[in-house]
């Protein structure tokens, strides 16, 4: 039997709906009895089994969407965003830990997913080369308390901030929202560039609960506002960039999409081939 796809969701909405499994009420219900949101400490325990790991295996994170310019308060898309995380997670002395990372951006035009190599600013005309790069990779170390070391990019001083938020929590679902800031300054001099990152993490609370689960699945949705990159040469002109994008945090490079492993395996295949050993690589040049 053949069914449609009007009558798939359907289907799928009256599933949804449908009266949960005693098991998984209780479940649900054990887990939020054992989670004060007013804990700090239990949340910063919770942020990091979602944000990151507690086990030494490397780990990815993958995000899509789109990119922005802001003029007039009026959104432009100007292409879209792959964008793919690669971490491995470090315990150390004192309840400290520390995180490595190297992420890959790749943007796409808004139809066809071609990748963008050359852009004509619509705001200038001018027709700009635009080259991803690899960030990275960095280590940030992060104390009990939540403070964290700002890292270190080759050619650049970075000044950071973060918050995490009062998780919300519905059932067995937990969402945690965070808030990170950077002034990014050219070593040789310049003008600073600012960014502000805003996630919201999704998981299973009885899963960051349970010290068995070393690495927690973990949905985010996530936006960003930064100052005009200097590669745009927006000169003087007033306005801002955002991004919009949701993501997924998996275990194996295979569970990332498709299109961001296609797009590694063209740019930078040695990082393709052996992924893992790209968190051992020098840092790449930040450029801005």
């Amino acid at each position: 039997m053949r069914c449609t796809r009007r009558e798939a969701l359907t289907f799928a909405a009256a599933a949804a709906c449908a009266p949960a499994a005693p098991a998984a009420l209780a479940a649900s219900t054990d887990a939020g009895r054992r989670f004060d949101p007013d804990d700090r400490a239990a949340v910063r325990r919770a942020y990091r089994r979602m944000r990151f790991s507690t086990a030494p295996e490397p780990f990815y994170w993958w995000m899509r969407g789109v990119r922005y310019a802001l003029i007039d308060n009026r959104p432009e898309p100007l292409f879209e965003m792959h964008v793919g995380t690669l971490m491995r997670c470090r315990d150390l002395d004192g309840g400290r830990f520390a995180v490595t990372s190297i992420e890959v951006v790749f943007n796409t035009d808004l139809e066809g997913g071609r990748l963008v190599e050359r852009w004509r600013n619509p705001y200038t005309g001018e027709d700009l080369e635009l080259r991803p790069t690899p960030v990275g990779p960095v280590t940030i170390e992060y104390s009990p308390d939540g403070a964290r070391t700002p890292p270190a990019l080759p050619g650049s001083h970075i000044e950071s901030s973060a918050t995490v938020r009062r998780p919300v929590v519905v059932g067995d679902d937990v969402w945690i929202a965070s808030e990170d800031r950077a002034t990014v300054t050219p070593d040789a001099g310049g003008r600073p560039f600012r960014v502000a990152d805003l996630a919201t993490y999704r998981s299973r609370l009885s899963e960051v609960l349970d010290p068995a689960v070393r690495l927690v699945e973990c949905d985010v949705t996530y936006n960003d506002v930064t100052d005009w990159p200097r590669w745009m040469r927006m000169g003087d002109r007033p306005g801002t960039r955002f991004a919009r994008a949701a993501g997924r945090k998996t275990a194996a490079f295979a569970g990332m999409p498709e299109r961001w492993r296609e797009l590694l395996a063209e740019r930078f295949p040695a990082i393709a081939k052996a992924p893992e050993g790209a968190l051992d690589l020098p840092p790449f040049r930040f450029e801005r």
